[in-house]
């Protein structure tokens, strides 16, 4: 689950830090008996952090350039390639992309370059578990975002389509 923290006031100055407005991804929901949450944020150790801090955000929030961090993987057309934020660059297993590439869209901002669609269409966390041999290996990579691609379509057209579909005339009704 990812959350995006709301509140970053008062907490135990022992604690790491949250960021106000970035995103975390939840390793674990401690629910308690008066029915309050607390989160297990990933990166963070045992800190529970109360849920009252974050919002939950969907499975398919927007995703942006600013929120990718080094040691996740990115996929561009079937293509797997390891975000290095410290060098502004994604690394693949024979190829390298600038991250100055991108928009916060994760759109290629030249897109068509060489008649190829650059943009991120899957972002990744990565598993280092057993080092860089098996990271580019989608069965070990837990999908964080997907873009999902839309038609825009009037009423006419779907409905051109499904009479297409159905081979008969329809009526549409308000019940």
């Amino acid at each position: 689950m990812i959350v995006k923290c709301i509140n970053n006031n008062d907490i135990n100055s022992s604690w790491p830090k949250l960021t106000l407005g970035a995103y975390y991804e939840v390793e674990k929901v401690k629910e308690f008996s008066n029915g309050e949450k607390a989160y297990n944020l990933e990166g963070f150790g045992e800190y529970a952090y109360d849920s009252t801090r974050f919002e939950v955000e969907e499975d398919n929030r927007s995703f942006h350039l600013s929120d990718l961090k080094s040691g996740m993987v990115i996929e561009i057309k079937d293509q797997l390639y390891l975000v290095i934020r410290d060098i502004s660059m994604f690394v693949g297993k024979t190829s390298y992309i600038n991250m100055g590439g991108y928009g916060e869209s994760l759109k290629y901002i030249h897109n068509g370059l060489h008649g190829y669609n650059w943009d991120i269409v899957k972002v990744y966390q990565g598993n280092f578990e057993y080092g860089l041999e098996n990271l580019f290996h989608k069965d070990q990579l837990k999908l964080l975002w997907e873009r999902k691609e839309y038609i825009d379509m009037t009423l006419a057209e779907v409905l051109a389509i499904a009479e297409k579909q159905v081979g008969k005339t329809i009526y549409i009704t308000d019940k």
